[in-house]
């Protein structure tokens, strides 16, 4: 039997067409549900939490960052050395994090 006789019938079986598997599907991917990121202010913010889905009042975080870091060194270049101090005890010199109170998911951040 030559190959070509193997490709038109099947193993053992004469007069049958040889059928090949059908090529292999790639795994579907998942719904992706695009949401826009709720908009945040330097204070608590009223929202709905996409997480719990309750409406909230956010927790705030203030964390420090680089204007944090450069207000102060501001402020020791111009000879306020003993006040470098401040912007990190100044809530307008942080950024904001906000976050969910019920279950605490993050909610966004504002950026000073």
């Amino acid at each position: 039997m030559s190959s070509a006789e193997f490709h038109k019938h099947g193993p053992g079986e004469e007069g049958q067409e040889y059928q090949h598997p059908p090529p292999p599907v790639a795994p579907s991917a998942g719904v992706v549900t695009a949401t826009n990121a709720p908009v945040v202010g330097s204070g608590p913010t009223t929202l709905v939490c996409p997480s719990c889905h309750a409406t909230v009042q956010t927790r705030v975080q203030y964390e420090t960052s680089t204007r944090t870091h450069l207000m102060a060194l501001l402020l020791c270049a111009i000879g306020c050395w003993c006040c470098a101090v401040i912007p990190y005890f100044k809530d307008s010199c942080k950024n904001a994090a906000h976050h969910c109170p019920d279950c605490g998911a993050y909610l966004g951040v504002y950026n000073n």
